[in-house]
């Protein structure tokens, strides 16, 4: 994995003074998320499986930081946006070193204007604990800041109040502390590439995969992205599982638009489009953890022993 540190660091400065890149893709560099917004911790929960080796997406690395609460030891974590190596290396970081109740609040203030030099002062603190090009990106991009007077919210997603009920390893300060014991037990190799190249570049042998909801920007790289290019993409990580593995598709507002669950198949013919008649609802999940619930999200659930239904 190279990092070209001095081109994410002058993207990054542009996506924050544009207020963000006002894309709805992902690329190699783009404004991303500092905390996941999926309920991952009621996924997990409900998965009759041990999980020892894991794919999944990095994103802001909740991903990872849940699988190996849930006892992975092994993960490969993905993602097109490089600057995801620099949030996932530093939530790391503040894993080891912060209390349980700080590290809630770094994660809700990360963004706000007010805790700018704050923020520059925990990170110079945490010089030991991180990687030289880490330390060396984020110190760069809030002297920036405060020399602009601006705030990383163009290039971070803002953070939910809420946002611990997603994850496990912050229900409460003693499952925090069990993360933080595990962290440095476990394997973790972070992969950059497009999704659909993924399957490609990793060894089978996983017990789950975790997609997040990349199905609804693929039609971004796809000229089109229906039923068939839906079952290819899912096959091609499904063939990654082991027998009794599972694979995760996230869903948003799967009620609201039951007819297509599938964001990017809004652009295809009715006859393409993926609806939850057609996965199959006894594949379909809802997210009971509030207030996941009220913004209808849910998943998406395949098994490697057992074929999906097709409607």
């Amino acid at each position: 994995m190279n990092i070209d540190y001095q081109a994410a660091l002058e993207e990054s400065k542009r996506i924050i003074i544009c207020g963000g890149d006002h894309s709805s893709s992902f690329k190699e560099y783009s404004r991303g998320y500092f905390v996941t917004i999926e309920c991952i911790k009621e996924v997990l929960k409900n998965l009759d499986i041990k999980i020892i080796r894991a794919l999944t997406v990095l994103s802001s690395g909740d991903q990872v930081f849940n699988l190996i609460h849930a006892g992975a030891t092994t993960i490969d974590a993905f993602d097109i946006n490089e600057l995801q190596y620099f949030v996932y290396k530093l939530r790391f970081a503040l894993i080891l070193t912060l209390s349980y109740k700080d590290f809630i609040n770094v994660n809700i203030n990360f963004n706000r204007s007010w805790y700018r030099e704050s923020l520059y002062e925990l990170i110079k603190g945490l010089k030991k604990e991180l990687p030289e090009e880490v330390y060396e990106y984020y110190c760069k991009i809030l002297e920036y800041c405060l020399q602009n007077n601006c705030n990383l919210s163009g290039l971070y997603y803002d953070t939910p109040d809420y946002f611990k009920r997603a994850n496990n390893y912050l229900t409460s300060e003693e499952e925090y502390l069990l993360l933080r014991k595990k962290l440095l037990e476990t394997e973790v190799n972070i992969h950059f590439a497009d999704v659909l190249d993924v399957p490609k570049i990793v060894t089978p042998g996983y017990d789950i995969a975790l997609l997040s909801n990349i199905a609804d920007y693929l039609h971004f790289n796809l000229k089109s992205f229906g039923r068939l290019e839906f079952e290819a993409y899912i096959r091609s990580f499904k063939r990654l599982l082991n027998r009794e593995g599972a694979l995760i598709n996230y869903l948003y507002y799967i009620k609201s638009n039951a007819q297509n669950v599938i964001a990017s198949t809004n652009d295809v013919p009715k006859n393409a489009r993926i609806s939850i008649d057609y996965l199959g609802n006894d594949n379909i999940f809802t997210i009971k953890t509030e207030p996941y619930c009220v913004f209808d999200e849910g998943y998406y659930l395949v098994r490697k022993k057992m074929s999906t239904r097709k409607k």
